[in-house]
This record gives structure tokens, sequence and C-alpha cells, in this order.
């Protein structure tokens, strides 16, 4: 699985552990970092349009559960500190 790689953009994978303080419980995920991905960049616009806030969306991969679903996120740096096993 460390080589999986993003559906929209084609980037690796990395390997994130969720916060402890989250209801996520003890996790590690697979999320798409790359903020050149169409899925993260354009996350922007389309929350924006559609529910008017300002936050956007990391194509991520749960091993544990094997389904994929959004990680939404405030900011482009936000969750970088979570990343593990570069």
């Amino acid at each position: 699985m460390k080589d999986m790689t993003c559906p929209h953009c084609g980037d690796k994978l990395k390997r994130f552990q969720t916060p402890p303080e989250s209801s996520w419980g003890q996790r590690s995920w697979l999320v798409c970092f790359n903020d050149h991905c169409p899925y993260f960049s354009e996350g922007w616009t389309h929350m924006h349009e559609q529910y008017r806030v300002v936050c956007s969306y990391r194509y991520r991969f749960d091993p544990a559960l094997g389904q994929s679903a959004p990680m939404v996120v405030y900011s482009a740096e936000m969750g970088l500190d979570h990343i593990v096993g570069e």
C-alpha cells in the first residue's frame, strides 16, 4: 500500500497519522498532499460556490476500511505536521 497513488493526479500518497485528539481514532491514512492536484485545487471553488465555506479537501484512503473519502482542510498546510514515514 505504500506505493498507492492519487486517482486525481497520480502522485504517490503519503502516510498520515490521525491526530490523537480527533474522533478518528489512532489510524493511519494515505493522503494526497499535492497542492496542484485538481481534487484539492478545484475543491476551494466548489466548496465556496456550493456551501459558502472556505475549505477544500484532499484525497484520502483508509487502509483499515479499504475506502477512500475526502479529508477536509482549511489551509494548504493543514495536516502536513501529521505526515509520517516519508
